[in-house]
């Protein structure tokens, strides 16, 4: 039999156990999460996510009026790099809801609360990923060209971040959950 050694966050703990134990206590403490603190996850992982592409805007822009950019690059290269970057945008932001929303219909409405919540929460942070992704390349291709046209798509993709941010409402709305719910889902 393989055996695991495990530390344990919630009692701060190594514990040792075999296979079969170790993934049946992983699920235990799943169950035994509150959907509070499952929100509560989610959201710093928006706020991470956030900030990140802020310090990355802020960042090239600030390098980019200050030195220009990395290389000298061509007018058509330029451009071909701004049609790449608007593709991807374009590719990248939709593909990121679809498959996201795709994943939240798939929960089974049966389980409780905190088991809706972890795929909830898997699926979420598949949409912040491709918008992430995004706005990386779309910076990437900033710092390379410095055409200011890019400025713009970067801030309609921090615009679609913003308007998917998730609240207990729109949990709710996702996961039709019922009125107990919602409930235990709500901050106090």
């Amino acid at each position: 039999m393989l055996n695991v050694l495990f530390f344990n966050r919630v009692n701060s703990e190594f514990e040792f156990w075999d296979f079969k134990t170790h993934i049946y206590y992983k699920l235990k403490l799943m169950k035994n999460n509150s959907p509070l603190k499952t929100y509560k996850s989610i959201m710093k992982t928006y706020g991470i996510i956030f900030i990140a592409i802020i310090v990355c805007i802020v960042s090239v822009s600030i390098y980019v009026s200050n030195l220009g950019t990395i290389i000298e690059i061509k007018t058509s290269h330029a451009f071909i790099m701004q049609l790449t970057a608007i593709t991807l945008t374009i590719a990248l932001l939709p593909l990121g809801y679809i498959s996201s929303q795709k994943i939240i219909k798939n929960i089974n409405p049966a389980l409780s609360l905190t088991e809706k919540l972890m795929p909830y929460r898997n699926a979420l942070s598949l949409r912040f990923l491709s918008i992430l992704t995004a706005a990386f390349l779309v910076n990437i291709f900033f710092l390379f060209t410095g055409n200011t046209n890019l400025i713009f798509i970067l801030a309609i993709i921090l615009l679609f971040y913003l308007i998917n941010k998730p609240n207990p409402f729109k949990i709710s709305d996702d996961l039709n959950l019922k009125e107990e719910e919602k409930q235990k889902l709500m901050p106090k």
